[in-house]
């Protein structure tokens, strides 16, 4: 890939990744303080710019924001594997070596091109594939790369704030999320 840019683009990429009514679960996490906070919405109400602005509040007071790469069923508490309704993604999360093994990824002529690829910190990435008629047991059988993403419930690292931000616990300063659409010329 030859361009990058800041995930700043969340009400676009939901709006393009899922349907409108799809119930998500939106995880935040402040790692300094300790704190976790979950809200589940609809896909429309994610991308809305109140809900928007709130994670954006959120964000910059150093939590990290994640959502459920799978739509819950109606009446789901949490995002737990029987919360999941419908399986909207496959994708594969690189942490070890992460940059060498989505470009091997790449170069498969066996596989479909992805959808997206997020660099969610150096040398770490995610690889989605959008899908259909895929049920929750279909999809754990099919994620990998790192083994929190076994169940459909692993919520990808993917900021849906404008200017996103992941704590780093090594540094001072936070991390910039990448988004690099799959389909840019390389």
């Amino acid at each position: 890939m030859n361009s990058s840019r800041p995930l700043g683009e969340a009400p676009t990429f939901l709006r393009g990744h899922f349907q409108p009514a799809d119930r998500l679960a939106t995880v935040l996490v402040n790692k300094r303080r300790g704190d976790v906070i979950q809200r589940l919405a609809t896909a429309r109400e994610l991308a809305s710019p109140e809900f928007q602005a709130w994670l954006r509040h959120k964000n910059a007071g150093r939590y990290e924001v994640y959502v459920s790469m799978n739509a819950l069923h109606e009446g789901a508490q949490g995002r737990t594997k029987g919360d999941v309704g419908l399986i909207r993604h496959v994708f594969l999360d690189f942490d070890n070596d992460g940059t060498a093994a989505k470009d091997h990824l790449l170069r498969r002529k066996d596989l479909p091109e992805p959808n997206a690829l997020v660099n969610t910190s150096p040398g770490k990435w995610q690889v989605l594939w959008k899908v259909e008629g895929f049920s929750p047991s279909t999809q754990s059988h099919c994620s990998g790369g790192s083994p929190a993403n076994a169940a459909p419930t692993s919520p990808p690292r993917i900021a849906l704030v404008s200017f996103g931000f992941r704590d780093s616990s090594t540094t001072s300063t936070p991390t910039p999320i990448w988004f690099v659409p799959s389909r840019d010329p390389r």
